[in-house]
Parts: structure tokens; C-alpha cells; sequence
């Protein structure tokens, strides 16, 4: 404890515990590199046997069990973007997988969207158009995301602002069904939803008319 204002030594003196601190931390994050080395017998008849590798690890360099998990936590949990989840991964594991294997772990925890075949809500990534046995819905959430940003981008236009406000009465619309016992909105509201979008989209179309896909071009069109 060093030494006392009058100057004396205190490594000699005896103590006592005084007051208690506790502080909650975290361990740093650290990705942990598994390596698994096959054993090879040769029986004496000259059969060689090989060793079998546990499930899940490629002959490639792979991801374990727990980083998929997270990876996945973070994106069907959190909502979080599939870009953004990459650098969550990289920032704090200094591992970085593409944005299509984290979708990959997405649909392998999934599991089901192959044999679906009810409505799908998804964001606009483009594979999960190829399945064409569902009836696809882009995300409200997503859609929302994508009009703040033309809303608070400096163009001046309206479009985007009525239609996240149409998206939003359209949720309110449902709850209120629900609060009442409903199982759908009633009709007159439906429609009149449906055509405001349907002009305010074709109004933001005509402003930023779609671009046709170009040859070689991956994804859809802009």
C-alpha cells in the first residue's frame, strides 16, 4: 500500500477487509481455431482404416456449431442485416464469413422453407425467390428501413413518407382486427390501404422508374 502520509512504510502494518466493489466484465472475444487430425491403421492383412471426422467438419476450412449459432441469433433474433451481422463477426472474432454463407446458416437453422408452402415474409434478398412453390411478402420492417432512408435522404420527395405511414396504418389496422376478434381487416379498409399504396408506389416508379437487369448481371434489378 505504499507509505503513510507522515512517512512510515505500511508493508509491515497489520490490516484488516474493508469495503467491497464488484464490477461485471466480459472475457475479450476470442475465436478458438479446433483442429481435428484423422488416425490412419493399416491391419495386418493390409486393409488401410481411416478415421472418421466429426460431424460438420470439412475437408474445407469450416465454422463450429457456436459461431453459427450466434451468427444466426443475430440475424433471425435481432433483426440484425446480414452485412452487418459479417462485421459484428469480424470486429470481435476477426473472423469474417460472406453474406451468403451466414444466409446459408440462416436456412440450415431453418430448415423448412424448401417444403413450405404458405406465405414467406422475407427481406428482398433474390434466392429466396427461387422458391416458387410459396407466396412471397418483402418485410414491413425492411420496407420501413429502405423509405426512412429516401424519407431523411435531402430530395424533398413525399412518396416515401406516405408510404411508411400506409405500411404503419396497415399494422395498427390489424392489431385493432385482432383486439376485436377478427381474423382479417375488414374490407373497405383493406382496399383503401391497397389502392393508396398502390398509387404512392406507382408514383415513387415513375420518379425512380426500375432499371432492367443487365447480361451478367447477379441479383435483380435495380
Amino acid at each position: 500500500m505504499g507509505t503513510c502520509g507522515c512517512g512510515l512504510s505500511l508493508a509491515d502494518q497489520p490490516g484488516r477487509l474493508g469495503e467491497r466493489r464488484q464490477q461485471i466484465e466480459i472475457p475479450e472475444p476470442k475465436a478458438e481455431v479446433i483442429e481435428y487430425r484423422q488416425r490412419i491403421v493399416t491391419c495386418a492383412c493390409g486393409c488401410v482404416h481411416r478415421g472418421v471426422f466429426p460431424f460438420g467438419v470439412t475437408p474445407h476450412v469450416s465454422y463450429g456449431p457456436r459461431l453459427k449459432a450466434y451468427a444466426v441469433a443475430l440475424v433471425d433474433g435481432h433483426f440484425v442485416a446480414l452485412g452487418r451481422t459479417a462485421e459484428i463477426l469480424a470486429d470481435q472474432y476477426g473472423v469474417r464469413p460472406s453474406d451468403g454463407t451466414i444466409q446459408n446458416w440462416v436456412g440450415q437453422a431453418a430448415g423448412i422453407l424448401p417444403k413450405f408452402m404458405g406465405y414467406a415474409v422475407h427481406d428482398p434478398w433474390a434466392p429466396y425467390f427461387h422458391f416458387t412453390q410459396v407466396t412471397h411478402s418483402l418485410c414491413s420492417a425492411h420496407l420501413l428501413r429502405e423509405l426512412r432512408y429516401f424519407e431523411e435522404a435531402p430530395r424533398g420527395h413525399r412518396w416515401p413518407v406516405r408510404l411508411r405511414e400506409i405500411l404503419v396504418d396497415g399494422k395498427k389496422a390489424v392489431e385493432a382486427a385482432r383486439a376485436e376478434g377478427r381474423s382479417a381487416v375488414d374490407t373497405a379498409t383493406r382496399d383503401r390501404l391497397l389502392a393508396d399504396y398502390d398509387r404512392w408506389v406507382t408514383l415513387g416508379l415513375s420518379i425512380f422508374p426500375e432499371r432492367p437487369k443487365a447480361p451478367g448481371q447477379k441479383g435483380g434489378p435495380k
